[in-house]
């Protein structure tokens, strides 16, 4: 009996033992798959939409679903005028993908891309299994709360005023009205109000969901430039926090501020301030500073923290170790990365690099297009083609 179970664990281990390492392991990538590119071309380091967790990539109105393990094109779609497949139009839930356009708000199914449904309206929160479409005008805003997968309506509610509707994490169930000074947060399944809250005067307020909180930001405007962050929790502000708003990236713009240079990780705002970045914790309202070098800024707001220096280039300023990487600038002055465990994926030269501060370059790309890290493969475009490479298969 021993010895035949022994038997049966060793071709079990064989069967088994096969697996994929990682990119930022040591080893060449190889070609895992190539397709026919099903994308507009785009000379951009990224695609204008992506979900590396669904398979997800959209460019001007088309929209992909790739098995990029496996290099299996599951289904495209462009989406109806009016509805572009970029990052803030589009949500995606465990069962669909709803799309946001200029008069309407589509579902879409993630399994197939078929239209679940359509409603008019120009706005819309996803929360797993229900729905909330905002049709607006002048004279208020009706909410209709639907079932993701039918499109049936569950309920509906009228609001005296224009609004922006702002959705949360699947473990609220309720998304968040805003309209004027008045914030309102309802229940996603029945439309009912759980509480509501006067806001204080600003120009310009917006919700930012957390997993605990809710936060209202109110962004730098002249002469002060002051930036101002709201903690609220069951209609009560718990906390206020102002920062002096200096972005190095954007030096022309008024008070240094972008809108889409206001960068999270996990919920928590990263705010430029002069000589440093604080990071500000959504739930309690401590701030963290993190001292940076004349005009260093943040690229991205990912899990880490690559910074660019004019005249020193790429660094992490996640450990000790701050020395600039070995990796040329970008040809024309325009930095850009993002961040992937421990990988970076960075502009280089006319093209990209693939980065790992313990392995030094994984990869390059020397003429312009989009790449995306997944798991374990680096999807780019090549020429006419998309291209997945990985890690070769070990067996230790």
């Amino acid at each position: 009996m021993i010895l035949t179970l022994a038997a049966v664990l060793a071709v079990s281990a064989g069967c088994m033992g096969s697996r994929e390492s990682s990119l930022a392991d040591d080893g060449p990538l190889t070609e895992k798959w190539r397709l026919p590119a099903p994308l507009p071309a785009t000379s951009g380091p990224a695609w204008q939409f992506t979900d590396t967790q669904a398979g997800l990539i959209g460019q001007g109105r088309r929209l992909v679903s790739i098995d990029v393990a496996r290099g299996i094109q599951r289904w495209v779609i462009d989406l109806p005028p009016g509805h572009p497949a970029v990052a803030g139009s589009l949500t995606v839930t465990d069962q669909a993908v709803v799309a946001r356009g200029t008069s309407s708000v589509l579902a879409l199914s993630l399994f197939d891309g078929h239209t679940l449904w359509a409603r008019p309206g120009r706005q819309a929160a996803a929360v797993t299994d229900e729905g909330v479409v905002a049709n607006c005008s002048a004279e208020g805003c009706d909410l209709t709360g639907v079932d993701m997968l039918t499109g049936t309506a569950r309920w509906t509610r009228r609001m005296s005023a224009g609004g922006t509707l702002t959705g949360t994490d699947r473990n609220c169930g309720c998304v968040y009205f805003l309209a004027g000074r008045t914030l309102t947060m309802l229940d996603a399944a029945t439309g009912s109000s759980r509480w509501t809250l006067t806001t204080p005067a600003g120009a310009g307020t917006r919700v930012l969901p957390s997993l605990y909180r809710a936060m209202l930001f109110t962004p730098p405007t002249p002469p002060s430039c002051t930036a101002t962050f709201r903690g609220v929790a069951d209609g009560t502000i718990l906390w206020t926090r102002a920062f002096h708003w200096r972005d190095p990236a954007r030096p022309a713009a008024a008070c240094t501020y972008d809108p889409a240079r206001l960068l999270t990780a996990y919920d928590n705002p990263r705010i430029p301030v002069d000589g440093a970045l604080e990071t500000l914790d959504s739930y309690s309202g401590m701030v963290s500073p993190r001292a940076l070098d004349p005009g260093e800024y943040l690229l991205t707001g990912d899990y880490g923290t690559l910074t660019w220096t004019p005249g020193a280039g790429y660094r992490s300023r996640e450990g000790t170790d701050v020395r600039s990487a070995a990796i040329a600038p970008p040809d024309d002055n325009r930095p850009w990365g993002t961040v992937s465990g421990s990988l970076w994926l960075v502009r280089s030269g006319a093209g990209l690099t693939l980065y790992s501060p313990f392995g030094g370059v994984r990869w390059t790309k020397p003429t312009p297009g989009p790449a995306l890290i997944s798991h374990d493969r680096l999807v780019y475009l090549d020429g006419t083609d998309l291209v997945a490479l990985g890690p070769p298969a070990r067996t230790d």
